[in-house]
Protein backbone atom coordinates (compact mmCIF):
# COMPACT_ATOMS: atom_id res chain seq x y z
CA UNK A 1 0.00 0.00 0.00
CA UNK A 2 1.41 3.37 -1.11
CA UNK A 3 0.13 6.62 0.29
CA UNK A 4 0.31 9.79 -1.08
CA UNK A 5 1.26 13.14 -0.22
CA UNK A 6 1.77 14.58 3.21
CA UNK A 7 0.83 10.78 4.56
CA UNK A 8 3.09 7.76 6.15
CA UNK A 9 2.45 4.37 6.23
CA UNK A 10 -0.51 5.05 9.01
CA UNK A 11 -2.71 6.41 6.32
CA UNK A 12 -3.56 2.77 5.96
CA UNK A 13 -4.16 1.74 9.16
CA UNK A 14 -7.85 1.11 8.73
CA UNK A 15 -7.57 -0.65 5.46
CA UNK A 16 -4.23 -3.01 6.66
CA UNK A 17 -6.57 -4.23 9.87
CA UNK A 18 -9.31 -5.09 7.30
CA UNK A 19 -7.47 -6.85 4.62
CA UNK A 20 -5.92 -9.01 7.44
CA UNK A 21 -9.38 -9.93 9.16
CA UNK A 22 -9.90 -11.11 5.76
CA UNK A 23 -6.94 -13.24 5.69
CA UNK A 24 -4.39 -10.99 3.42
CA UNK A 25 -0.65 -10.24 4.41
CA UNK A 26 -0.16 -6.61 3.98
CA UNK A 27 2.79 -4.09 4.16
CA UNK A 28 2.51 -0.29 4.20
CA UNK A 29 5.27 1.69 3.55
CA UNK A 30 6.12 4.99 4.31
CA UNK A 31 7.43 7.28 1.67
CA UNK A 32 11.61 8.42 2.42
CA UNK A 33 11.77 11.56 4.61
CA UNK A 34 8.22 11.39 5.45
CA UNK A 35 7.93 12.28 9.45
CA UNK A 36 6.10 14.15 11.53
CA UNK A 37 7.86 18.58 11.49
CA UNK A 38 10.66 19.01 12.16
CA UNK A 39 10.89 17.44 8.54
CA UNK A 40 14.04 15.38 7.78
CA UNK A 41 16.64 17.93 5.55
CA UNK A 42 16.27 14.82 2.66
CA UNK A 43 12.84 15.80 2.00
CA UNK A 44 14.35 18.85 0.23
CA UNK A 45 15.85 16.66 -2.30
CA UNK A 46 13.68 13.86 -2.20
CA UNK A 47 12.15 13.08 -6.03
CA UNK A 48 9.33 11.12 -7.40
CA UNK A 49 12.06 8.69 -8.79
CA UNK A 50 13.28 8.20 -5.27
CA UNK A 51 10.21 7.24 -4.48
CA UNK A 52 9.66 4.98 -7.34
CA UNK A 53 13.07 3.18 -6.66
CA UNK A 54 11.92 3.11 -3.18
CA UNK A 55 8.70 0.93 -3.42
CA UNK A 56 10.46 -1.03 -6.09
CA UNK A 57 12.94 -2.16 -3.85
CA UNK A 58 10.80 -3.09 -1.22
CA UNK A 59 8.33 -5.23 -3.57
CA UNK A 60 11.75 -6.88 -5.04
CA UNK A 61 11.93 -8.87 -1.18
CA UNK A 62 8.81 -10.33 -1.18
CA UNK A 63 8.38 -13.99 -2.09
CA UNK A 64 5.28 -12.74 -4.16
CA UNK A 65 4.00 -10.02 -6.44
CA UNK A 66 1.66 -8.48 -4.45
CA UNK A 67 -1.74 -6.75 -4.87
CA UNK A 68 -0.24 -3.07 -5.18
CA UNK A 69 -2.55 -0.14 -3.81
CA UNK A 70 -1.81 3.33 -4.35
CA UNK A 71 -3.39 6.74 -3.40
CA UNK A 72 -3.07 9.93 -5.54
CA UNK A 73 0.56 10.56 -5.88
CA UNK A 74 0.78 6.82 -4.96
CA UNK A 75 -1.63 5.73 -7.71
CA UNK A 76 1.44 6.89 -9.83
CA UNK A 77 4.25 4.91 -8.15
CA UNK A 78 1.73 2.47 -8.00
CA UNK A 79 0.87 2.30 -12.07
CA UNK A 80 4.73 2.54 -12.40
CA UNK A 81 5.11 -0.97 -10.18
CA UNK A 82 2.47 -2.35 -12.20
CA UNK A 83 4.38 -1.24 -16.10
CA UNK A 84 7.70 -2.83 -14.26
CA UNK A 85 5.90 -5.99 -13.60
CA UNK A 86 5.88 -6.01 -9.82
CA UNK A 87 2.20 -6.38 -9.19
CA UNK A 88 -0.09 -8.72 -9.61
CA UNK A 89 -3.02 -6.50 -9.16
CA UNK A 90 -3.07 -3.18 -9.25
CA UNK A 91 -5.78 -1.11 -7.37
CA UNK A 92 -5.83 2.67 -7.91
CA UNK A 93 -7.58 4.90 -5.25
CA UNK A 94 -7.93 8.69 -6.59
CA UNK A 95 -5.40 8.27 -8.79
CA UNK A 96 -3.28 11.01 -10.46
CA UNK A 97 -1.75 10.57 -14.06
CA UNK A 98 1.42 8.95 -15.53
CA UNK A 99 1.53 10.23 -18.55
CA UNK A 100 5.33 12.15 -18.50
CA UNK A 101 4.44 15.04 -19.52
CA UNK A 102 3.06 18.14 -18.09
CA UNK A 103 -0.41 18.20 -16.31
CA UNK A 104 -2.13 20.37 -13.85
CA UNK A 105 -5.59 19.51 -13.51
CA UNK A 106 -7.82 23.15 -11.81
CA UNK A 107 -8.31 20.97 -8.77
CA UNK A 108 -4.75 20.13 -8.39
CA UNK A 109 -3.88 23.91 -8.88
CA UNK A 110 -6.70 24.97 -6.47
CA UNK A 111 -5.02 22.27 -4.28
CA UNK A 112 -1.59 23.80 -4.25
CA UNK A 113 -2.22 27.90 -5.14
CA UNK A 114 -1.16 29.07 -1.56
CA UNK A 115 2.19 26.12 -2.06
CA UNK A 116 2.80 27.49 -5.90
CA UNK A 117 6.33 29.40 -4.17
CA UNK A 118 7.29 25.94 -2.18
CA UNK A 119 6.97 23.82 -4.89
CA UNK A 120 8.55 25.94 -7.64
CA UNK A 121 11.55 26.22 -4.77
CA UNK A 122 11.30 22.58 -4.22
CA UNK A 123 10.84 23.12 -1.02
CA UNK A 124 9.45 21.02 1.88
CA UNK A 125 5.83 22.09 2.25
CA UNK A 126 2.46 21.48 3.86
CA UNK A 127 -1.17 22.84 2.40
CA UNK A 128 -3.22 24.79 5.09
CA UNK A 129 -5.59 23.31 7.09
CA UNK A 130 -8.47 25.53 5.48
CA UNK A 131 -6.99 24.23 2.24
CA UNK A 132 -7.09 20.77 2.92
CA UNK A 133 -10.72 21.18 4.51
CA UNK A 134 -12.01 22.36 1.03
CA UNK A 135 -9.85 20.17 -0.99
CA UNK A 136 -9.05 16.66 0.87
CA UNK A 137 -10.87 16.35 3.98
CA UNK A 138 -14.14 18.20 2.48
CA UNK A 139 -16.48 14.99 3.11
CA UNK A 140 -15.57 15.01 6.76
CA UNK A 141 -16.67 16.35 9.97
CA UNK A 142 -15.33 18.85 11.50
CA UNK A 143 -13.98 16.76 14.42
CA UNK A 144 -12.58 14.60 11.86
CA UNK A 145 -10.93 17.40 9.53
CA UNK A 146 -8.56 18.37 12.90
CA UNK A 147 -7.70 15.23 13.44
CA UNK A 148 -7.22 13.80 9.88
CA UNK A 149 -5.02 17.44 9.51
CA UNK A 150 -3.34 16.60 12.69
CA UNK A 151 -1.36 13.43 11.18
CA UNK A 152 -0.38 15.58 8.52
CA UNK A 153 3.33 15.73 7.77
CA UNK A 154 5.68 17.85 5.26
CA UNK A 155 5.97 16.90 1.22
CA UNK A 156 9.01 17.09 -0.76
CA UNK A 157 8.25 20.32 -3.42
CA UNK A 158 10.86 18.31 -5.72
CA UNK A 159 8.29 15.45 -5.92
CA UNK A 160 5.55 17.99 -5.90
CA UNK A 161 6.77 19.45 -9.29
CA UNK A 162 7.67 15.61 -10.50
CA UNK A 163 4.01 15.30 -10.38
CA UNK A 164 2.87 18.38 -12.37
CA UNK A 165 5.47 17.69 -15.03
CA UNK A 166 4.53 14.78 -15.72
CA UNK A 167 8.46 13.02 -14.16
CA UNK A 168 6.99 9.64 -14.23
CA UNK A 169 5.36 7.67 -17.43
CA UNK A 170 4.03 4.67 -17.72
CA UNK A 171 3.82 2.92 -20.72
CA UNK A 172 -0.06 0.93 -20.71
CA UNK A 173 1.40 -1.70 -22.91
CA UNK A 174 3.57 -2.76 -20.37
CA UNK A 175 1.00 -2.53 -17.64
CA UNK A 176 -0.58 -6.48 -18.03
CA UNK A 177 -1.85 -7.16 -14.50
CA UNK A 178 -5.74 -6.00 -14.01
CA UNK A 179 -6.44 -3.01 -12.48
CA UNK A 180 -9.43 -1.28 -10.67
CA UNK A 181 -9.62 2.20 -10.67
CA UNK A 182 -11.75 4.06 -7.81
CA UNK A 183 -13.04 7.96 -7.16
CA UNK A 184 -15.24 9.61 -4.63
CA UNK A 185 -17.49 12.04 -6.43
CA UNK A 186 -17.05 14.53 -3.70
CA UNK A 187 -13.39 14.57 -4.63
CA UNK A 188 -12.41 18.48 -5.52
CA UNK A 189 -8.27 17.44 -4.98
CA UNK A 190 -8.53 14.86 -7.78
CA UNK A 191 -11.87 15.18 -10.13
CA UNK A 192 -13.53 12.01 -10.99
CA UNK A 193 -12.50 13.04 -14.93
CA UNK A 194 -8.86 12.71 -14.17
CA UNK A 195 -9.31 9.43 -12.48
CA UNK A 196 -11.64 8.12 -15.58
CA UNK A 197 -9.21 8.92 -17.85
CA UNK A 198 -6.61 6.91 -15.85
CA UNK A 199 -8.97 4.08 -16.23
CA UNK A 200 -9.80 4.67 -19.74
CA UNK A 201 -5.65 4.24 -20.54
CA UNK A 202 -5.55 0.49 -19.10
CA UNK A 203 -8.96 -0.43 -19.77
CA UNK A 204 -9.66 -1.31 -15.75
CA UNK A 205 -12.63 -1.69 -13.92
CA UNK A 206 -13.76 2.07 -12.58
CA UNK A 207 -15.86 2.42 -9.60
CA UNK A 208 -17.52 5.77 -8.38
CA UNK A 209 -18.80 6.19 -4.94
CA UNK A 210 -21.10 9.21 -3.99
CA UNK A 211 -20.27 11.26 -1.31
CA UNK A 212 -16.26 10.27 -0.87
CA UNK A 213 -13.90 13.06 -0.82
CA UNK A 214 -10.02 12.45 -1.83
CA UNK A 215 -9.23 10.68 1.59
CA UNK A 216 -11.65 8.07 1.16
CA UNK A 217 -9.63 5.43 3.51
CA UNK A 218 -10.26 6.78 6.55
CA UNK A 219 -13.99 8.69 5.57
CA UNK A 220 -17.20 7.01 7.32
CA UNK A 221 -18.28 4.06 5.24
CA UNK A 222 -14.79 3.30 4.16
CA UNK A 223 -15.53 -0.35 4.99
CA UNK A 224 -17.91 -0.65 1.96
CA UNK A 225 -14.87 0.51 -0.75
CA UNK A 226 -12.84 -1.88 1.55
CA UNK A 227 -15.05 -4.45 0.89
CA UNK A 228 -15.39 -4.12 -3.04
CA UNK A 229 -12.03 -3.97 -3.55
CA UNK A 230 -11.28 -8.00 -1.57
CA UNK A 231 -14.22 -8.76 -3.91
CA UNK A 232 -12.31 -7.75 -6.89
CA UNK A 233 -9.15 -9.06 -5.82
CA UNK A 234 -10.87 -12.80 -5.23
CA UNK A 235 -12.99 -12.65 -8.39
CA UNK A 236 -11.78 -11.84 -12.48
CA UNK A 237 -16.12 -11.25 -12.80
CA UNK A 238 -17.54 -7.44 -12.10
CA UNK A 239 -18.04 -6.11 -8.38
Amino acid sequence: MIHGMWATASFWDNYRDYFQSEGYDTQAVTLLYHAKPPYPEGLRHVSLTDYVDQCAREIQKMNDKPVVIGHSMGGIIAQKMAEMGLADKLVLLAPAIAQGKFVLPRSVFHMFSHNMLDILLKRPFRISFKKATERVLNALPPDEQEREYSEFVYESGKAAIGVIMGEIGVDAANVECPVLVIVGLSDRARSPQVSKKVADKYSARYLEYPGFCHHMVSQQGWERIAADIVTWIRSDEPI
